[in-house]
């Protein structure tokens, strides 16, 4: 489950990447929160399921 959000988040990274290359920091600062919120999300999903 973890792999294809990733992927989702990655290929959304690369579509804003080719828009504009100057802002590929804050992108990448902007893509590990996100990742990290829904690593967490899922955990506490499977702590309730």
């Amino acid at each position: 489950m973890e792999e294809i959000i990733e992927n989702i988040s990655e290929k959304i990274v690369g579509i804003i990447y080719c828009e504009s290359q100057e802002m590929e920091i804050i992108i990448y600062g902007v893509h590990q929160t996100i990742v990290m919120m829904l690593n967490i999300l899922f955990a506490v999903i499977s702590g309730i399921i």
